[in-house]
């Protein structure tokens, strides 16, 4: 029920909370229960996660999982990249980041476009295309 007034809704929302069944009370302590095993599954998760970040940056990283400009295997150090500099559109029109695109690349069978790169090389990378990268030479 939508209510005009915030304070009407949440008075209401008191009432519903204090005049609870037994049967309602019993529903919410099972759901506390199952969430005690909480940190399991967020083990579970951070590992799966891991283990597809690691697939995809070895697949475009052309067999390990390093920087194709230089080298780096650090995996803290590694993302994706997108070679056409159309990240920024990709995220737009399908809302893929982080472990979802992931997900998307292995499903759509690593379609090319993308390269493994350290955050440095990234960095370079975008200076160099918006020009306020310039090699120092010598002293001045």
């Amino acid at each position: 029920m939508p209510y005009k007034d915030k304070e009407t809704a949440k008075k209401r929302r008191r009432e519903l909370w204090s005049n609870r069944t037994p049967e309602q009370k019993e529903r919410r302590r099972k759901r506390v229960r199952l969430h005690d095993k909480r940190p399991e599954r967020k083990e579970y998760q951070c590992k799966r996660r891991f283990a597809a970040k690691v697939e995809i940056l070895t697949y475009y990283g052309n067999g390990n999982p390093v920087c194709v400009t230089c080298g780096e295997s650090r995996l803290a150090c590694l993302s994706l990249d997108h070679i056409n500099n159309n990240g920024a559109e990709e995220r737009r029109s399908r809302a893929k980041y982080g472990y979802n695109i992931y997900k998307h690349l292995k499903a759509q069978s690593f379609p090319s476009g993308y390269q493994t790169l350290c955050m440095n090389c990234q960095f370079i990378k975008a200076h160099e295309r918006q020009g306020f990268y310039r090699e120092v030479s010598g002293s001045q």
